[in-house]
């Protein structure tokens, strides 16, 4: 993973409304939406405990946002002019903890209002629009299925990233229902440092 000053990166100043206040990071895809010129549908924030993602749903409820749902996994707000939010309760950890957990390199960004990090492919994995894994997939059939998602966008899975997919679904042994429901954002019984 890179790190660099969150001053180097401008474009996502309008983000800093949704951090303000909070102990938490935003992640994922939206950065993806961002750079390829489109606005996110919505942001992904993380959290480093249970008792930050407690005091963020506090403040968002606290502050005229509409709660849209809430899960086990996590607490969706919206409110008018703003992008929605989802605050992740599936899985807390340092940005680097969640970052590794993460499948595929265009979605492998973070931020919080001090610095971003992101993988070191990504950049260059946004550009060719490439579906691409650093180093392991932890929900490979979850993985599986967001590549025909991505395909919708452009994305796609060079030859390297297939092998390594097909091995790790693979080295399932088999793949049951279970299987297809588990991805990171909807939890699974491998939390990352045992936290639930």
């Amino acid at each position: 993973m890179i790190g660099d000053t969150r001053k180097n990166y401008p474009m996502l100043n309008f983000l800093d409304a949704c951090l303000k206040g909070i102990d938490g990071f935003i992640a994922g895809g939206c950065f993806r939406s961002i750079y390829d010129g489109n606005p996110p549908r919505d942001i992904d924030m993380f959290f480093r405990s249970k008792a930050d993602f407690s005091r963020a749903r506090d403040i968002y409820a606290g502050n005229g946002w509409e709660t849209i749902y809430e899960n086990e996994n996590a607490t969706g707000f919206r409110k008018k002019g703003m992008i929605d939010v989802d605050l992740v309760r599936s899985v807390y950890g340092t940005p680097e903890e969640i970052l590794s957990n993460f499948d595929f390199t265009v979605t492998k960004f973070i931020m919080d209002d001090q610095k971003v990090v992101f993988a070191k492919t990504y950049w260059r994995d946004l550009h060719f629009k490439a579906l691409s894994c650093d180093d392991r997939i932890p929900f490979p059939v979850g993985t599986f299925e967001r590549a025909w998602r991505y395909a919708k966008y452009g994305y796609f899975m060079g030859r390297k990233t297939k092998i390594a997919l097909i091995e790790a679904i693979q080295s399932l042994g088999s793949v049951c229902e279970y299987s297809c429901a588990s991805d990171f954002y909807h939890g699974s019984p491998y939390q990352i440092g045992g936290k639930r």
